[in-house]
């Protein structure tokens, strides 16, 4: 859209592939950039078992997606 923009480079990827368990993708979530990509200090925590993980991120906003990877594929959620 006018005045947005996409993300690009790795998080563009996660941006526009990343899906959630009801299907509903991250970039509906987080809706487009309003300002080019710039670089930010990302707190990341991993949380694993034998069959799944749980990677915690921290967003510019202080949000936290929780990026899951197990048996039923890799998923987000916002973490609570």
């Amino acid at each position: 859209p006018a005045g947005k923009y996409q993300p690009i480079n790795a998080f563009g990827r996660v941006w526009n592939n990343l899906t959630d368990l009801e299907g509903r993708k991250l970039n509906q979530e987080l809706g487009w950039a309003t300002a080019r990509e710039s670089g930010y200090t990302a707190t990341s925590q991993l949380f694993g078992r034998t069959s799944h993980f749980h990677r915690y991120l921290s967003l510019p906003d202080n949000r936290v997606v929780d990026i899951y990877n197990g048996l039923l594929g890799i998923n987000w959620t916002w973490a609570k």
